[in-house]
């Protein structure tokens, strides 16, 4: 009689690793082939990531702010619009994607760090080539080793797909309503 129980015993452990494959199998599915949204927040999340940084004294040359600018336009379109709202609740205006290296090329030489991080995004696919995203933008920089600033904003994005990789085309911040 310890026959039945032993099968019961091998059914039951069999079930077990298939759901188990099944579950991995999925998930393994959807970190190769992430949904739209997914590629839109990963994208953005990149960009973010790329944009941070903390001067040493070995990083203070053209070469290095050069390469860093370089990298960081890569994630825009050449006709780039942004219309952001600074600490003073002014909105300045970038247009394209030469205007916005040279921006980010002045901030690097003033700043002795940046750090930027996003939360709480939400994406939208419009069409297969067209999406839209919206982030909380938190920035923190200093110029120098006592002025320390922040800056949080939710930002939303328009993006494009181009060779397979979504290009930021708009940001624009979003109106805070004050009371």
């Amino acid at each position: 009689n310890r026959w039945p129980s032993f099968m019961v015993k091998n059914k039951i452990v069999l079930i077990s690793i298939i759901a188990a494959i099944i579950i991995g199998g999925f998930f393994l599915y959807r970190f190769i082939f992430p949904s739209t949204e997914r590629q839109i927040i990963r994208r953005l999340n990149n960009l973010i990531e790329e944009i941070s940084f903390a001067r040493t004294e070995n990083e203070r040359g053209q070469l290095s702010s050069a390469l860093w600018s370089e990298r960081l336009v890569k994630y825009f379109t050449e006709d780039i619009v942004a219309t952001l709202e600074d600490v003073d609740g002014q909105n300045w205006s970038l247009n394209g994607r030469e205007r916005l290296k040279q921006t980010m090329l002045a901030a690097r030489s003033q700043l002795e760090l940046l750090e930027v991080a996003m939360s709480d995004p939400v994406a939208l696919v419009k069409s297969s080539i067209v999406g839209q995203a919206t982030v909380t933008i938190t920035a923190r920089w200093r110029e120098d080793e006592l002025d320390s600033n922040s800056w949080i904003r939710e930002v939303a994005f328009e993006l494009v797909k181009r060779d397979r990789q979504w290009l930021v085309t708009k940001a624009v911040s979003v109106p805070v309503i004050k009371r």
